[in-house]
């Protein structure tokens, strides 16, 4: 199954953040949690489920 739009902008942001920016390791790790989590609760929020 493809990503999503919003997986792939995401995946690209976490990649420019590790290589242009050369953030650690553990912030990108930090940052794609929040990112994922975020991206649930939009999810269920654009499917009419009030969080």
């Amino acid at each position: 199954m493809p990503a999503s739009p919003r997986a792939e902008a995401i995946a690209s942001y976490l990649d420019e953040l590790a290589g242009q920016r050369r953030l650690s390791a553990h912030t990108i790790a930090s940052y794609r949690r929040d990112l994922a989590m975020l991206d649930a609760r939009a999810g269920r929020q654009r499917n009419g489920f009030a969080v």
